[in-house]
């Protein structure tokens, strides 16, 4: 009897499953929407909250062990009688069916997880950073450590922005990683980094820079280069290296920018507008130089 309603039982576990998929991801899905269009969560800080980007990614995990203990399932219960037995079935006809509209929404869910989380961190960087963190003098520089094995030299520490802007994606991460795996985390983290590269670049553009002010640059992005290295993904370490480029940008001295410029192109997805964009907000770069670089550069 179980061999002539197989099919049909099947059937009736995938339709059971994308029912209440779907019920939980739409919810996941309008909590997110919800949230954007919330301002005041731009303006939280240091408030602890229950983040929807976070339960998106729970109710994701959720959904996905479902769908592969139901594979499971097929392969280890149902599956052999229906070979044992000779019974047709394109189980993956079926599964295309019944869950397809669920893998659309699932995707789309773990889109708006990533832009929030991604909105989340931007806003670390947006409401703490202040706008003389990369424009100090010697004196008021106390970001500084002695560095013993190099002989009692300086070493200009990360600003605290970046410290938490670091605990903040290490702790998106580890949810991440708990939550996803396979191509689903692959992606997500992609959609992130790129996300990440591209609002890095640009906070960066909105501070004016020091002499000194260049070092301290330097140890925040080599922190970002780092924390992004993290993900074990080879297309995201390579293009947060590219973050390093701006740090020589900030530190050459502008006499020996435009050789550097012209021996050194900047990288996809960095444009030589970009490059006179990091450079402008040098305050020891004299506007005839800025205007003479940019005349040169960005009409390539």
């Amino acid at each position: 009897i179980m061999c002539d309603h197989l099919q049909e039982i099947y059937h009736k576990l995938l339709q059971c499953l994308g029912q209440y998929m779907k019920v939980c991801i739409t919810a996941a899905i309008n909590t997110v929407r919800d949230d954007f269009k919330n301002k005041q969560s731009v303006a939280l800080q240091g408030v602890e909250r229950k983040k929807s980007h976070i339960a998106a990614l729970r109710v994701a995990h959720i959904a996905t062990q479902c769908m592969v203990k139901l594979d499971r399932f097929y392969q280890s219960k149902i599956h052999p009688v229906m070979k044992q037995n000779s019974i047709p079935y394109n189980v993956g006809a079926v599964k295309a069916e019944v869950l397809t509209p669920t893998e659309a929404s699932l995707s789309e869910l773990l889109v708006l997880s990533c832009q929030m989380m991604c909105r989340q961190l931007l806003m670390v960087l947006n409401t703490t950073q202040n706008k003389t963190d990369f424009n100090i003098t010697p004196v008021q520089s106390s970001s500084t450590t002695a560095n013993p094995a190099a002989g009692g030299s300086v070493m200009y520490q990360c600003t605290s922005t970046c410290r938490q802007f670091v605990d903040s994606l290490q702790s998106n991460l580890d949810e991440i990683n708990m939550n996803l795996d396979g191509a689903n985390r692959d992606q997500y983290v992609l959609l992130l980094a790129s996300i990440m590269f591209e609002g890095l670049c640009a906070h960066f553009k909105a501070y004016q820079v020091s002499e000194i002010g260049a070092l301290i640059v330097r140890a925040d992005i080599t922190r970002y280069v780092e924390a992004f290295g993290t993900l074990g993904i080879a297309n995201v370490t390579k293009l947060f290296r590219k973050l390093k480029y701006v740090s020589n940008l900030m530190l050459l001295s502008p006499t020996a920018l435009d050789d550097f410029l012209h021996s050194n192109p900047p990288e996809q997805p960095l444009t030589y507008a970009d490059a006179i964009g990091f450079i402008k907000n040098r305050t020891d770069i004299p506007n005839q130089t800025l205007q003479a670089l940019a005349k040169r550069f960005t009409v390539r």
